[in-house]
């Protein structure tokens, strides 16, 4: 079925038990919402009146450092055929988000279990396709957009956002785990500050340092080592095709978290704000 973004961004796979520059960012900020108000999300609610009919497993991920994130989530194994759950469109692998408002993500199976069979009904089940960020994002797919709920922390949930801000006329295949990736990027915070990017030359000739003083950067897209480049270029640039623009706002949990980052200026539990140009796939420069 394939990596969900949290699987992706925290670095391994779930067990079971153009030019761009300052308008970049100027760009994105006032559009970002009204392009996530019509984004693909990967959460959905249902609602029942009895019993659900699905038997339930649980997923474990590599644990992250900010606060006490929660490192499994308790997901659908088996949907009973005929069932309520069945009839509503639940399919295995899904995770239970919520029940009735209430956070079930980071608890045991059997107290997850306890509080969907003792709630009250009408139950509103919120639940989370760990596939639909990607599929999303998939080359030739229609939506502009796509959004992934990370994990809750503090009351706020962690929204990995993507939106694809410019297309090539073909694109028929884009970028895959093991792919190595050329890319042009900038790195702002909320308020337009500049704290990261390969080297930019503004309109008014002034500059700032990028990785290596190059005009370009290179990863293997999935395989990179721990600090090589930020967390979020992984589940953010899979499927992109070559000239493919991406605008990307991540969440604390896979920025610099509780620490920030002094050196560049960036505050504990911040929102950073990337805007990404794939410039070529294993050395090839020509959209596929």
């Amino acid at each position: 079925a394939g990596a969900s973004a949290l699987e992706v961004a925290l670095g391994g796979q779930a067990t079971r038990r153009g030019v761009l520059c300052g308008t970049a960012a100027a760009w994105m900020r006032p559009r970002a919402a009204a392009a996530m108000e019509t984004a693909v999300t990967d959460e959905r609610a249902v609602s029942f009146e009895g019993e659900i009919g699905v038997e339930l497993e649980v997923l474990r991920f590599a644990r992250v450092t900010l606060g006490r994130l929660p490192a499994s989530r308790v997901a659908v194994k088996r949907v009973v055929p005929g069932g309520a759950a069945a009839a509503a469109g639940l399919v295995g692998g899904e995770i239970l988000v919520s029940a009735n408002g209430e956070n079930l993500e980071g608890r045991e199976i059997e107290d997850v279990a306890r509080a969907v069979a003792t709630a009250s009904r009408p139950l509103r089940l919120v639940v989370r396709d760990p596939t639909a960020f990607n599929r999303a994002l998939e080359p030739g797919g229609e939506p502009r957009a796509a959004t992934s709920v990370l994990a809750s922390y503090g009351g706020e949930r962690q929204i990995l956002s993507v939106e694809r801000v410019r297309l090539p006329d073909r694109c028929t295949e884009g970028a895959a785990l093991g792919d190595l990736l050329e890319i042009r990027y900038e790195g702002r915070l909320a308020d337009g500050t500049l704290f990261d990017g390969s080297a930019i030359t503004f309109s008014g000739g002034s500059s700032v340092a990028g990785r290596a003083g190059d005009s370009s950067y290179y990863f293997v897209l999935g395989q990179q080592p721990v600090g090589q480049v930020p967390t979020a270029f992984d589940p953010a640039l899979a499927g992109a095709c070559v000239s493919e623009v991406r605008a990307v706002q991540v969440p604390p949990v896979i920025g610099f978290q509780d620490k920030g980052s002094p050196r560049r200026g960036v505050p504990p539990y911040a929102t950073l704000f990337y805007t990404i140009e794939l410039l070529s796939i294993n050395g090839v420069a020509l959209p596929r």
